[in-house]
């Protein structure tokens, strides 16, 4: 629902960090903005990454698990932007 406000995207790095991850997602899950999309960056996380995302359970939420390089996931992000709006 987005009651005709401008997008807002939420963008979390993350790498390995399943804590800060959780703590992240559910302050940006908290925001009462109404056109609210967040999307993990993982960059190539070990661990338990995707079910910390996916027990935060919350359908503005999109993950983007690259394999790549630092740089060249934050463009992967930007261009992900760009997909039209789910």
């Amino acid at each position: 629902m987005n009651n005709g406000a401008t997008k807002v995207t939420v963008v979390i790095p993350t790498r390995c960090r399943p804590d800060t991850l959780a703590k992240s997602l559910q302050t940006a899950i908290h925001q009462d903005y109404p056109n609210l999309e967040i999307i993990v960056s993982d960059n190539f996380s070990e661990d338990d990454t995707e079910a910390v995302v996916r027990s935060a359970n919350d359908p503005r939420i999109r993950q983007l698990a690259l394999k790549l390089r630092l740089e060249e996931n934050n463009s992967a992000c930007i261009a992900d932007f760009y997909r039209p709006w789910r």
